[in-house]
């Protein structure tokens, strides 16, 4: 169990989080700029807040006592993968001069990388010798920023498959940030949503957050605003309030979005971007399709409608959204 009770102050940002993270795998989910990636770096102990933080029965942060990152055992593996480049991969993995270099490999499947150095790996590869490295050092607590982020879809598949055989070997638990609730579903068993730099809710994956009053199958947005038209992917999108604001968050029910494969006719929803669909997630007889406008956007449909709709992974997609189902609020 991890339990923080603290603050931060960082420039002209204040930062409050409370939270009991319990699960074998917390998911930190909110959209850019939320304070996902700091509350990381307090638990890694790379940013020393007030108040308190403990793993476990031990205590890292109180207002005597602090703990720094080596004293954790924490295998924290940032969005970049930071890795030494003048290194091979075995070295940069053997680094920590702890776990079994071979076995790791073996696992993750970079075994025939084990000479190459970093500026040759693909970020895919680059990813899953950072997490190489982390597993290494027979970690306590295993911290991920965003490890899905920036990665072609069968890479991003790739990844979760191998993170879900860490979580069957590896003992430690696991917390990563994350913006896409497909990921949260295919991997979470928590999630602690995070918004305006504040821990807004926590629940199963399943379940509704509260402070948005809206399921988790949902996209979150902050965008750029003038007025009541906002900016996605380049496109524009009518919302249902003016804003004097330069960035508003915005939430949009999966179940609200809905879809067509050709482009629709007259229609009373003032919004329909047209896209790519780049993933179809099955859950049962319900799947979610992230249609990628500029941005991902997630709808959620029946498994027959992808059927008779035809779509598949680069098929073209247009999502129709009402302006009245967009919930948004100043960042």
């Amino acid at each position: 169990m991890i339990e923080v009770n603290a603050a931060l102050a960082l420039g002209s940002n204040d930062f409050r989080f409370e939270a009991v993270l319990e699960g074998p795998v917390t998911a930190l989910f909110g959209v850019s700029g939320a304070g996902k990636t700091t509350l990381l770096k307090v638990l890694a102990g790379l940013l020393r807040p007030e108040g308190s933080v403990r793993f476990g029965g031990e205590t890292w942060v109180s207002p005597g006592a602090f703990v720094p990152p080596e004293r954790r055992g924490v295998g924290y593996v940032p969005q970049h993968a930071a890795l030494f480049p003048h290194l091979s991969v075995r070295a940069n993995i053997e680094y920590s001069k702890r776990g079994a270099a071979d076995e790791i490999m073996e696992m993750l499947d970079i075994r025939a990388l084990a000479e190459r150095r970093p500026p040759e790996l693909s970020g895919g590869e680059a990813r899953r010798v950072a997490l190489a490295r982390a597993l290494a050092s027979r970690p306590r607590l295993l911290l991920l920023d965003e490890p899905w982020e920036g990665l072609e879809l069968t890479l991003r598949d790739r990844i979760l498959n191998h993170l879900s055989e860490v979580r069957r070997r590896f003992a430690a638990p696991v917390v990563f940030v994350t913006h896409q609730p497909a990921e949260v579903l295919g991997f979470a068993d928590e999630v602690i949503m995070i918004s305006g730099r504040r821990v807004a809710g926590r629940g199963r994956p399943e379940l509704s957050l509260p402070g948005w009053s809206v399921p988790l199958y949902t996209n979150y947005w902050r965008l750029p605003v003038r007025g009541d038209r906002a900016r996605i992917g380049g496109r524009e999108l009518l919302l249902p309030e003016r804003f004097d604001a330069p960035e508003i968050d915005v939430a949009l029910a999966a179940q609200e979005v809905v879809l067509s494969a050709q482009p629709p006719g007259p229609l009373s929803a003032r919004n329909i971007l047209e896209g790519s669909v780049s993933r179809i997630v099955e859950l049962g007889t319900n799947a979610l399709v992230t249609v990628d406008v500029g941005a991902p956007v997630v709808a959620a449909v029946t498994t027959g409608a992808v059927r008779e709709l035809g779509l598949r992974e680069g098929s073209k997609a247009f999502c129709i959204i009402k302006a009245t189902s967009l919930r948004a609020r100043a960042s």
